[in-house]
């Protein structure tokens, strides 16, 4: 079963769980929700219905690829420092159409998404940091390999 129900008194709970596929929707989990809030719709009872995920653990998450990493609570604000740190390395321009391409594809079928992305990089084309970047990757690649046991272009805070 796609979906599990709890009832509390005046509360219908209905909890997606489908977990391997992300707890996306599709037309079975769709079918089975909208069955279940029409036969709470006919109990008097209920007042309110929430709509829920399973959660699923951070592991798993990065496992699934829904994260990139995973870190002991105490950790947390100084590895989102860090990442924060390597986002603003880049192009203001290349972030914000990196978040374009993923807020505007995430819901679209993967050939409208990539043609969002494609718009959302061809936008980018022009600007200076992409001649700023093509220039600093062209000038790393003429020194050849580098033999310090880093990736060409490696940067470190």
């Amino acid at each position: 079963m796609t979906i599990h129900t709890e009832q509390d008194d005046h509360v219908v709970t209905i909890t997606i769980d489908r977990e391997r596929k992300l707890n996306a929707l599709d037309y079975p989990t769709i079918d089975a929700m909208l069955a279940e809030l029409d036969r709470v719709d006919c109990d008097d009872r209920v007042r309110a219905v929430v709509l829920t995920g399973d959660p699923i653990p951070a592991t798993r998450a990065a496992e699934m690829g829904l994260v990139n990493t995973v870190v002991p609570a105490d950790e947390l604000l100084d590895a989102a420092r860090y990442l924060a740190a390597r986002i603003i390395r880049h192009a203001p321009t290349a972030v914000a159409a990196c978040l374009r391409a993923v807020t505007r594809g995430v819901n679209l079928p993967i050939d409208e998404g990539i043609a969002v992305e494609a718009a959302c990089f061809a936008a980018t084309v022009p600007t200076d940091g992409v001649r700023t970047g093509l220039r600093r990757f062209l000038d790393l690649s003429a020194t050849g390999p580098r033999t310090d046991g880093r990736r060409q272009g490696a940067r470190h805070p």
